[in-house]
């Protein structure tokens, strides 16, 4: 009786022995036939380049060019937002502006002398 546990045991040893265990959590790449082609990467394209802002509103304009809006703004840049509901209801636009006078900015109600130095030497700067 010896014989046959001896052998059942040797069996069993040698059966345990031969089996694998898979390697937990190991992905194995796919390895290709080769008949099996190899797929080529599509390329991906370029992002289109975006232009460089360009200055909107008054400042990319002539002055004889500029709306009553543009006026306005123009007035807000150099802190003379007093003025605006004035302008903008005597409708005054870049054209008015080429040729405008202290008494022009008077009648307008830019009354204090040193706003009106302001605008008239802007204006002649931007004149040039």
């Amino acid at each position: 009786m010896t014989n046959h546990c001896s052998f059942f045991f040797s069996l069993s040893i040698s059966l345990f022995f031969q089996q694998k265990e898979p390697e937990p959590n190991v992905v194995t790449p796919a390895t290709p036939s080769p008949t099996t082609p190899i797929p080529t990467p599509t390329p991906v394209p370029m992002a289109t380049p975006v232009p460089m802002a360009t200055p909107v509103g008054y400042k990319s304009l002539p002055l004889s060019k500029w709306s009553t809006d543009d006026v306005c703004e123009w007035l807000k840049d150099l802190g003379l937002t007093d003025h605006i509901e004035s302008f903008t209801e005597n409708e005054m636009v870049g054209e008015h502006l080429l040729d405008i006078t202290k008494e022009d900015l008077k009648e307008l109600g830019v009354k204090k002398l040193g706003h009106q130095k302001t605008i008239l030497s802007r204006l002649s700067q931007l004149s040039k």
